[in-house]
């Protein structure tokens, strides 16, 4: 009898060692897997943050192009600018947006198409600049709906943090 308690408190010990195991290894690689939140349904829309990329304004600032995706799943035409904001914060600080012209000379259309009505059930890439900080620490993009930043209930959101590179 005593050996099956010895041997019960040896299977009982090695079962709880291995347990504590696991949970340290989670905790060394930081718990759990962080959630992304890159891409969400925000109310009637969804909305993705593809990347980024560093160039200048038409000012000659840095700055950052940041390239959403939008999707309309409203019953109405509308445009990116009139049902989601799209902010950009680096070193804990909202950044400007950035002067880009729009007009003829423009070769991306996904700068315009911020402005323009989309269709229910329609996606299009648009693309939004910032005025940096710096170009070496990250920056922070959120995206949340209109009505939110008018006052109203949060309807969900998108964010990502994107490095910055030099190049």
């Amino acid at each position: 009898m005593k050996a099956v308690k010895k041997v019960l408190v040896v299977v009982m010990c090695l079962t709880v060692g291995l347990v504590m195991m696991t949970g340290c290894g989670s905790e060394a690689n930081g718990g759990a897997e962080k959630e992304d939140t890159s891409k969400a349904t925000i109310g009637y829309f969804e909305a993705e943050i593809k990347g980024c990329e560093v160039k200048q304004d038409d000012e000659g600032h840095d700055a950052v192009f940041v390239t959403f995706e939008f999707t309309n799943n409203s019953e109405e035409n509308i445009s990116f600018d009139n049902a989601l904001y799209g902010e950009c914060f680096q070193n804990g600080v909202e950044l400007d947006f950035a002067d880009v012209y729009i007009g003829e000379d423009t070769t991306d259309p996904a700068y315009e198409n911020a402005y323009k009505d989309i269709q229910p059930g329609t996606t299009i890439e648009v693309k939004e600049a910032y005025v940096l900080q710096d170009k070496e620490n990250p920056i922070t993009v959120k995206v949340v709906s209109m009505e939110e930043i008018m006052g109203g209930e949060s309807e969900g959101y998108a964010e990502k943090e994107l490095q910055i590179s030099n190049e």
